[in-house]
């Protein structure tokens, strides 16, 4: 098939592979592979990937609406309404969104764990999919900005595990504070430089590029 066959494929396939909720399956593990047993069972979902997916599906449309594909248009923007429903229904916690929910329906990434209360992913590919309004990004920015910003750059969640949970995954096998569970992640970190540069954030985008480099500090 062709290339663009096979990203249609792609985007309808996972938008069909979903969990409790609706949302897309998260398995043995999305983009944070160490979150590797939340749903094992086929019930977890990642809100995070749910979020990715209608980025992806978004430049989907585009390409479509570009070659002609008027049915593939239509069924884009179907799909898209329905996930985005269903992202702000599941996946929002008041003031930001969690990153993913548990095989036993547990969220992760909520104001109400005592570990991993937030995770800075779901915050920055919120503005890249365009699935938030205004005031929901404003909000989720703010957060980052008070909770998950350090001298050495935004960690990838906070606070870190400090004991193993079976429902989440090896991330909290790891020492608070390192890689995944917690720490500053540069792959996130430059998802979060191009998230600022979205929102015209100069003076956020002047400190992010100096935290990277290495020869500042």
């Amino acid at each position: 098939a062709s290339v663009y066959e096979h990203m249609r494929r792609s985007v309808e396939f996972l938008y069909h592979f979903k969990g409790q909720h609706g949302l897309i399956k998260i398995w043995g593990g999305d983009w944070n592979d160490c979150m590797n047993s939340a749903g094992l069972a086929g019930r977890g979902e990642s809100v995070w990937l749910s979020i990715a997916w209608d980025r992806a599906n978004r430049m989907l449309s585009e390409l479509a609406q570009l070659t002609g594909r008027d049915a593939d248009v239509s069924s884009c923007r179907e799909m898209g309404e329905a996930m985005k429903k269903l992202i702000n229904e599941y996946g929002w916690d008041g003031k930001y969104y969690l990153t993913a929910i548990d095989d036993n329906g547990k969220p992760i990434g909520s104001h109400t764990d005592e570990e991993g209360k937030m995770f800075l992913n779901p915050q920055v590919w919120a503005v890249f999919s365009g699935i938030a309004t205004k005031e929901q990004v404003k909000s989720a920015f703010d957060e980052v900005d008070r909770y998950l910003d350090t001298p050495l750059g935004a960690v990838v969640s906070k606070p870190p595990y400090t004991h193993l949970d079976n429902s989440i995954g090896t991330m909290t096998q790891k020492a608070a504070g390192v890689h995944e569970n917690g720490g500053v992640y540069l792959h996130a970190l430059t998802w979060k430089l191009a998230a600022e540069c979205m929102l015209h954030r100069p003076e956020k985008v002047e400190r992010i590029i100096r935290q990277i480099l290495p020869w500042d500090h």
